[in-house]
């Protein structure tokens, strides 16, 4: 397996772990709360399917970094990212 696909794999790993840590922790000690955002709870739920995405296309594809696919991973990559 080339350092390409390898890279894609981790990150697409990287982003579907991040939807189960907190993204924010809201906490008021006057009212004893202590609030805890998820990504699954918020719009991480995109990233971690473009994750989903950038995993399949890096099992599936065979290719070398200068074929379609790692412009594809990167950009799903991007969209991820914003």
């Amino acid at each position: 397996m080339n350092p390409s696909r390898q890279l894609a794999l981790f990150g697409g790993i990287i982003l579907i772990f991040s939807l189960f840590l907190p993204w924010a922790t809201h906490t008021s000690p006057s009212l004893d709360l202590s609030n805890s955002i998820n990504g699954y709870s918020t719009d991480g739920v995109y990233g971690g399917l473009f994750g989903l995405f950038i995993i399949l296309i890096a099992v599936v594809s065979k290719g070398t970094p200068d074929k379609r696919y790692s412009y594809l991973v990167a950009f799903l990559a991007v969209m991820a990212f914003y």
